[in-house]
C-alpha cells in the first residue's frame, strides 16, 4: 500500500504490527466468553479504522471453528487505499466481507453518539444494524492538529470536554455503537488512564462499559509512533450504572535494565505475542531485553473521574494504609503552577545579550534569570547557564499581568520588530485577543518573589528543588507556592522533602503508571496534586520539614548529603506509620 509516513501521521493511522493485532483479536475473543452458536444472522464483527486490514484478519485466523463461516467482517476507513488492501487482504483469507467502505466512523456513529442531535456534517448518515463486536487501533490525532471548529464539534457530539484526543471520541463512539453485550477490544494511548484530559472519557468507560481487559503496555515500543499503547476489552454495560464492574485480565508492563545475572528469577519468553499475554506477575526477558510485569487488580483513587492504576493486592494495601494517615493532599496545600512557554524560545531566551548591537539589547528590566530541566537538581539548582528570558509583560497597579508598552521600552521593541513575522504568525495568540509580542504562557508577575519548589515535567526520578530568589521557571518545569500561610516555610520544606522522598516516587509509580520510554517520569500538577501529606503540625512532619531545609542549605554549598537522605527517608517512613 503506497502511503507514506507523514500522511499517515496527519491522519493518526499506525497500522497495528502483528504480534499485537493478535494480542488485541485474543482479548476481544476472550471478553465475549460463551459458547460460540450459529445465530440467525451473521456475527458481524466491525474495525471501525480498519487501516490495511490487520486487524481483522488477526482475528479471522483465530476465531472458534464453531463459528465456521457465520462470520461477517466490516470495515470502515477515510482512505481508499486503505480499504482496497483491506478488501484484498481479506479475500485472500475467503472471509466474508459485510460492510468494506470509505467512511468517516465518527460521523457514521454519531447516530448512537450521547448527544446525536448535533451533527460533525451536513449528509444524511447510514442507520445499518449495529456490530457485534469491534476490534480497533482509533487515530490519534491531537486537537491542535484537528483544528478548533472540529474538535469543538466532535467534543459536543462525543459529549467531551478539554482537549480531545480524536481517539477518546473513537472510543465513546464504539461503545455508544455497540447492543447490550456486544465485545470491544481497542488499542489506545496508556495515557487514557491517568491524564486529567481523559477524565470524560474513563468516566464514559466506566459506566457503559464492563472492564475485562486493561493491559499497560508501557514502553514496548511497538508503534512507530510517540504513542505508549495500552488494550481495552470489555462487554458493553445492560445499562449505564455507576457500578464500576472490573473483572479479568489486568496486567501493566514496563521495561527495565536487565541485571544481566543468570541467578535472577528473570522467567524466558519466546515471542511478543507470549509476552503480550502474561497473566501472572514476575520479570521476563524477550530476546536481549527485560519486562517487569505485574498483573492485579483496577483501582482509582477516588472519584469518577480519577486516573485508573493496575496494581496488586499487596500494593493495594500499601495504598490504602498511606491515604489513612494522610491529613492533605499537595493540591490542597498549594498551588502548582506549568513553566512559561513562549512559542518561539530562540526569540525570547538566550545566553547572548549582550553580544547583541546595544540598540538591539532589550532593557536590564526586561530580563530575567531562568530556571528549567537543564539546571534541575535535588533540593537546590545547578549553577547559573547564563540564560536570560526576555519577560514582555509587567504587573499594573491592580495586581494584573499586562503586555509592556512597547513605546516605553525603545531597545526591546527594536529587537522584537526583528521578529515581528515570526512572533504574529502565532496566530492564536491573536484569536486570544493578545498582542504579537506576548508569550504564550506567562507567569503571574506577583508570585515569583514567593518560595517555591520547582521541578521538571520529564525526569528519570525525582528531582524537586527551592528557590527563593524569584526566578522564573520555564515551560519544561513546573513550579509550586502555597495557597494559604505564604510565610510558612517550614510546610514548603516538609512539601519539598516529601515529593523527593523513595516513598512519593512508590506511591507516583503506582497511582498514576505513565512511564515513558526508559524508564522516565512524568511530572506534571494532576499527579503531583494528589501526593499524600501527613499531618503538618505532627512531630514527624516537623522533622521532615528541618530535614528538608538542612538538605538544602548543603546542596547549595556543593556539599555531600547522602546521611541526610537516609534520614529523611526514615522520617518519611514514621510519618505515614510505615
Amino acid at each position: 500500500m503506497n502511503s507514506s509516513r507523514d500522511d499517515r501521521k496527519q491522519r493518526g493511522a499506525h497500522y497495528t504490527a502483528p504480534a499485537l493485532a493478535g494480542v488485541l483479536a485474543e482479548r476481544l475473543i476472550d471478553c465475549v466468553r460463551r459458547p460460540f452458536e450459529a445465530s440467525a444472522r451473521p456475527l458481524r464483527i466491525l474495525d471501525p479504522a480498519c487501516g490495511d486490514g490487520a486487524l481483522l484478519e488477526a482475528l479471522h485466523e483465530r476465531l472458534p471453528a464453531a463459528l465456521g463461516d457465520h462470520v461477517q467482517f466490516e470495515g470502515f476507513d477515510t482512505h481508499p487505499e486503505a480499504v482496497e488492501t483491506a478488501r484484498d487482504r481479506l479475500e485472500s483469507r475467503n472471509a466474508t466481507i459485510g460492510r468494506l467502505r470509505e467512511t468517516d466512523f465518527l460521523e457514521w456513529s454519531r447516530q448512537f453518539a450521547p448527544h446525536r442531535q448535533f451533527s460533525l456534517l451536513d449528509d444524511d448518515t447510514d442507520s445499518s444494524t449495529r456490530p457485534d463486536w469491534i476490534i480497533a487501533n482509533p487515530p490519534y490525532v491531537r486537537t491542535q492538529v484537528l483544528g478548533s471548529a472540529r474538535a469543538r464539534a466532535i467534543a459536543d457530539v462525543f459529549d467531551l470536554s478539554g482537549r480531545i484526543d480524536l481517539y477518546q471520541a473513537f472510543l465513546v463512539g464504539m461503545i455508544a455503537t455497540l447492543p447490550e453485550g456486544g465485545a470491544l477490544a481497542a488499542l489506545v494511548p496508556n495515557r487514557v488512564m491517568s491524564t486529567r484530559g481523559a477524565a470524560d472519557l474513563r468516566d464514559y468507560v466506566r459506566r457503559h462499559l464492563d472492564l475485562e481487559t486493561l493491559i499497560d503496555l508501557g514502553d514496548t515500543k511497538r508503534f512507530d509512533a510517540g504513542v505508549l499503547p495500552a488494550i481495552v476489552g470489555g462487554r458493553k454495560s445492560s445499562e449505564a450504572s455507576d457500578e464500576h464492574v472490573v473483572s479479568g485480565h489486568f496486567v501493566r508492563m514496563y521495561e527495565r535494565q536487565s541485571t544481566g545475572d543468570p541467578e535472577t528469577d528473570e522467567k524466558r519468553v519466546t515471542s511478543t505475542s507470549e509476552l503480550l499475554s502474561l497473566t501472572s506477575s514476575g520479570t521476563y526477558a524477550l530476546d536481549d531485553r527485560t519486562f517487569d510485569v505485574r498483573a492485579g487488580r483496577l483501582r482509582t483513587i477516588e472519584a469518577s473521574h480519577a486516573p485508573w492504576a493496575i496494581v496488586t493486592k499487596e500494593e493495594s494495601d500499601w495504598l490504602d494504609r498511606l491515604r489513612q494517615t494522610s491529613a492533605h493532599t499537595f493540591g490542597e496545600l498549594c498551588d502548582i503552577h506549568v513553566g512559561l512557554k513562549t512559542n518561539a524560545d530562540d526569540v525570547f531566551i538566550r545566553d547572548d545579550w549582550d553580544e547583541l548591537l546595544p540598540r538591539l539589547q532589550p532593557e536590564p528590566e526586561l530580563l530575567h534569570p531562568l530556571l528549567s530541566s537543564r539546571r534541575a537538581s535535588r533540593w537546590s539548582p545547578n549553577p547559573d547557564d547564563g540564560r536570560r528570558v526576555l519577560y514582555p509583560h509587567r504587573t499594573n497597579e491592580t495586581g494584573e499581568r499586562i503586555p509592556i508598552d512597547l513605546e516605553a521600552h525603545p531597545r526591546a521593541r527594536a529587537y522584537l520588530e526583528q521578529h515581528r513575522d515570526r512572533l504574529a504568525s502565532r496566530e492564536y495568540l491573536a484569536e486570544t485577543g493578545r498582542r504579537w509580542y506576548e508569550h504564550w504562557v506567562p507567569h503571574q508577575p506577583r508570585a515569583w518573589e514567593e518560595p517555591k519548589v520547582v521541578f521538571p515535567d520529564i525526569s528519570d526520578e525525582p528531582i524537586f528543588f527551592w528557590d527563593d530568589d524569584g526566578r522564573l521557571v520555564d515551560g519544561n518545569c513546573y513550579w509550586m507556592t502555597l495557597r494559604r500561610h505564604r510565610d510558612d516555610l517550614d510546610l514548603l520544606y516538609l512539601l519539598l522533602g516529601l515529593a523527593n522522598s523513595e516513598l512519593m516516587a512508590r506511591y507516583h509509580d503506582l497511582c498514576f503508571q505513565n512511564r515513558l520510554y526508559a524508564g522516565r517520569r512524568r511530572y506534571i500538577t494532576q499527579y503531583v496534586e494528589n501526593y499524600p501529606v501527613p499531618d503538618p503540625q505532627s512531630d514527624e512532619a516537623e522533622a521532615i520539614a528541618e530535614l528538608t531545609r538542612q538538605l538544602v542549605e548543603t546542596a547549595h554549598r556543593g556539599e555531600s548529603h547522602d546521611t541526610l537522605e537516609d534520614e529523611l527517608e526514615a522520617a518519611v517512613d514514621r510519618a505515614f506509620d510505615l
